[in-house]
């Protein structure tokens, strides 16, 4: 019997596979890389050339296309009419506060005004070729949502106090970062908020105390209450004026958590009239089942949408209910499941593009 063909066919075999894994290798690097050079060494002059307002000599805003400025004027004035409607008016305040504290000049202006300022900064950037970001994720954690994207091909921005304090987005130079970067952005540029958690989940409720009776703003003499009803009232701000630029706006949470009730927040969501899509991060290779829920005006989000799937591990829950019906989280499970898997990032940059095929 002869044994040469066989051991040349598992001799080939061998050096594909051989070759495939070092093609694995060779494509993990280079995202790793283009992920470094789009996240941690992101800073406030990579977008120098967007920074500028389009103001004339006296400080009014210009913008050659009246009909589209005034389209942008009322959809403020309606999303401020909303705010009033189910915020009680607490956007105008705090977003003044947020937007005057990274551009001075803006004080005297109303919250009007700054946001239209903020619109046509991007207009003004799309129009004489500046822009180039076609997504930005905030709260990035790992980056394996952007690290899809930088697969297929995109270019854009992530940002994670992890990986810079600059990042930060409570400070005014985190803000004015997270600001530039929609200033650089190109239409139907996705824009993800992976919004801090902690402080709106039922595990944290009993110290939060969130409840409809407080506007679901809770404790606000705690630190960590009051860090949360900032990153909200932010994500609001954020939300609105990725939708007024014409971008793929969308806030993940977990399925339990109450950011989205928030009074900034939730007038964002009315006047966007975003869509509430339940998914499952376990039907996309996560560990754990991991409820989820996201908001996105954008139709083609709903390609994330998946039925609850059954859980056969008694370990793939995050949280167990103990005996007097309090919440305890499984921690090394909580750290893991913070991390969306790459098949989720894969699905959302897949949802993206289909839109534009």
């Amino acid at each position: 019997m002869e044994y040469g063909p066989v051991r040349s066919k598992m001799s080939d075999r061998a050096r594909a596979m051989c070759a495939a894994a070092n093609a694995a290798v060779a494509e993990h690097d280079r995202v790793d890389k283009l992920f470094k050079r789009s996240c941690h060494d992101v800073d406030a002059h990579l977008f120098a050339d967007v920074e500028g307002f389009p103001l004339n000599a006296v400080g009014d805003l210009v913008w050659f296309d009246l009909d589209e400025r005034s389209k942008i004027e009322r959809l403020i004035v309606r999303l401020l009419r909303y705010d009033k409607a189910h915020s009680g008016g607490r956007a105008p305040d705090v977003w003044h506060c947020l937007l005057s504290s990274v551009y001075p000049f803006m004080t005297s202006w109303g919250i009007d005004k700054m946001l239209l300022a903020l619109v046509l900064r991007t207009l003004h950037n799309r129009a004489k070729g500046r822009c180039w970001v076609q997504y930005i994720e905030y709260a990035c954690g790992r980056g394996n949502l952007s690290k899809a994207a930088l697969r297929r091909g995109l270019r854009g921005v992530s940002f994670d106090k992890i990986y810079s304090s600059s990042h930060d987005v409570l400070t005014i130079a985190g803000l004015r970062l997270w600001l530039l970067a929609l200033a650089a952005s190109l239409p139907k540029c996705l824009v993800w908020h992976g919004t801090q958690c902690s402080s709106f989940v039922t595990l944290s409720l009993s110290q939060s105390l969130r409840y409809k009776e407080n506007d679901w703003l809770g404790d606000q003499d705690k630190l960590f209450v009051k860090v949360g009803n900032m990153l909200a009232d932010i994500t609001g701000l954020t939300m609105c004026l990725a939708f007024l630029m014409d971008g793929v706006e969308v806030l993940e949470q977990p399925l339990n958590s109450r950011m989205p009730l928030t009074p900034c927040l939730r007038a964002a969501l009315v006047f966007t009239c975003a869509q509430k899509i339940t998914t499952y991060h376990s039907c996309f290779g996560g560990e754990t089942l991991k409820p989820l829920q996201l908001w996105s005006s954008c139709s083609m989000m709903t390609a994330l949408a998946r039925d609850r799937p059954i859980v056969m591990r008694s370990d793939a829950v995050l949280a167990r209910r103990d005996k007097n019906g309090g919440f305890t989280g499984v921690k090394h499970l909580l750290l893991e499941s913070q991390a969306y898997t790459l098949q989720f990032g894969d699905a959302v940059i897949s949802a993206l593009l289909s839109s534009s095929s």
